[in-house]
């Protein structure tokens, strides 16, 4: 039997792609923009461009997550108890994250995406388990 643990952590990781897509989208866009409009890179150059370098910059530092990691402490002695409840959180902040991002995206306004993750990550954890502090 699956157990519930197990499968919120495939909602978390398939929740978690579906952000790092839709950043990745909104993040070249931006990227590329100028290079682009100014007609300094074809298109198509442009976006090989910085698919390449966004790859290695994924590959090479992980200070986002790691930031990111330490904004909402969950788990024994914090606010919440089960690893169920934090997982939801991570869930619901990666999700509103993605939504506000692509929409963002799809109406051509230049975001951050490091931004809508921590606005939607605090926004959980403050929705699950208030402001108190510890």
């Amino acid at each position: 039997m699956i157990s519930t643990l197990t499968v919120l952590l495939v909602i978390v990781i398939v929740t978690a792609l579906i952000f790092d897509f839709v950043n990745g989208w909104n993040d070249s866009a931006n990227a590329i923009a100028t290079v682009v409009a100014t007609r300094v890179m074809s298109p198509g150059v442009a976006v090989m461009m910085a698919a390449v370098l966004n790859l290695i910059g994924a590959m090479v530092g992980t200070e986002v997550a790691d930031t990111m990691s330490k904004i909402i402490r969950v788990g024994p002695g914090y606010n919440f108890v089960s690893q169920e409840a934090s997982l939801i959180i991570v869930v619901a902040g990666l999700l509103s994250a993605s939504l506000w991002a692509g929409l963002m995206t799809v109406f051509g306004m230049p975001i951050s995406g490091s931004h809508s993750l921590i606005g939607g990550v605090v926004g959980a954890g403050v929705a699950a388990g208030g402001t108190k502090m510890l």
